[in-house]
Order: C-alpha cells, then sequence, then structure tokens
C-alpha cells in the first residue's frame, strides 16, 4: 500500500537497503547501534546503509508525490531481481564501502534508468548543493553530469558502493578495522541479489533518512 507521506519530505532519493534479516542487515544493526565516534559512522547512519541510485532531490513544484510514486513503480517493473555476487570490502577515498568484486552491466543500467526516468521529478539543483558537490575536485565527465542530473557520479562515473564510515584518517581505519572485519565476515560470504528499489525521505534537520516504500522489481 502506498504510504500516505505527501509532500512531508525535504528530498526523496532511490536506494538499494538491505532487507530485514538478510546478513548485510543484521551488519547495519550492530555496526550502527555500537557507541562509535560520530566522525566514523555519524553520516552514513543518518542515511542508513544503502547504496545510491538516484541521489536524494528536491520534487520539482510541477510534479506531485504521487505521479512520483508512480513514476518508481513503473521503472521497478522494467527490472528483473539482479545479481550482482560477492562483495569486497574497499577504501574510497577516506572512507570505507562495500563494493561489488565484478562488473555488473545489470546493475549499472539500472542506476541510470533510476537517475534518467526520475530526473523530471527534481527540481534544479540549488548553488548551495552545487557548492557543496564541487568542494572536491570533479573532472570534466562528472562536471557534465552534475549539470545534467544534478549529481556527479552518473553513467561512466557511477560505482555502486554501499557507504560504512565517514572520512578517516589511517589510524582510525587501524583501529576499527578488526572488528569490522569480523562483523563483516556473514555479509562477505554470500551474493549480493538486488531485488527492489527503496524509495527514502530525508526529513530534514539532520534528522535519519526514512524508508518509505520498496519497489519489487518484477519483469
Amino acid at each position: 500500500m502506498k504510504p500516505k507521506i505527501g509532500q512531508d519530505y525535504s528530498r526523496y532519493g532511490l536506494y538499494f537497503k538491505p532487507k530485514a534479516g538478510s546478513a548485510l542487515a543484521e551488519f547495519e544493526d550492530k555496526w550502527f547501534a555500537a557507541n562509535r565516534p560520530n566522525e566514523i559512522i555519524g553520516i552514513p547512519k543518518r542515511y542508513g546503509l544503502h547504496a545510491t541510485l538516484k541521489a536524494p532531490f528536491k520534487l520539482d513544484e510541477q510534479h506531485s508525490f504521487d505521479e512520483l510514486f508512480a513514476a518508481i513503480k513503473q521503472l521497478s517493473v522494467d527490472f528483473s531481481p539482479i545479481y550482482v555476487g560477492a562483495l569486497a570490502q574497499r577504501k574510497i577515498e577516506s572512507f570505507l564501502a562495500l563494493v561489488p568484486k565484478s562488473n555488473c552491466p545489470d546493475l549499472d543500467q539500472l542506476a541510470f534508468d533510476c537517475v534518467r526516468m526520475i530526473d523530471p521529478y527534481r527540481a534544479p539543483i540549488e548553488a548551495r548543493e552545487l557548492e557543496r558537490r564541487r568542494a572536491v575536485s570533479l573532472n570534466l565527465e562528472e562536471e557534465k553530469m552534475l549539470a545534467q542530473w544534478g549529481y556527479p557520479y552518473v553513467k561512466d562515473s557511477f560505482r555502486f558502493h554501499i557507504t560504512l564510515t565517514g572520512n578517516l584518517h589511517e589510524k582510525q581505519v587501524e583501529n576499527i578495522q578488526p572488528e569490522l572485519d569480523d562483523l563483516l565476515k556473514p555479509v562477505l560470504s554470500e551474493p549480493l541479489i538486488i531485488e527492489d528499489i527503496c524509495l527514502v525521505g530525508d526529513p530534514g534537520e539532520g534528522k535519519p533518512f526514512r524508508l518509505l516504500e520498496r519497489f519489487s522489481l518484477t519483469k
């Protein structure tokens, strides 16, 4: 049943999120529940364990939430569940993440379709968000994607990843790595299969994102 949430959220996004009972979900509960410094888990904990398919965006004034909901539902029926395979832990720039061990063209296509099919419902990106995105060095392709889609990591710049930490220095990585390795053993021993697209909402004011709906991939 469609959630009755209307315009209660400042932004919406499309994510992969682990299902309850999965090894990833159990890892999330243990990793984020512990009393760890905010600089290590604060940002990923607010977003919840996830991989971005369509980055959070403000809903365009010309479209309703119901229209957005219907568009996501239509998108989901064009895909079958996607076998991604085994994951590996990697350091991306200065944060730790889980990434697929092997390339997955079907996953790349799902991510791009989430971007292009839902982009008509996105309000134009604000100047302060542009500044934030450009605070890190973007290459020419990423600048092009940012201008076109409101997010720099699209198409060839896209890399599916599940963020585990905030930005860390080497000593922090060394300190948390043994526990992280132990907690991730069940996750890394089973293949990842993506069975749905998750619509999430940002309530604003730094509050945690909320899972609003799962759209099953049913082609």
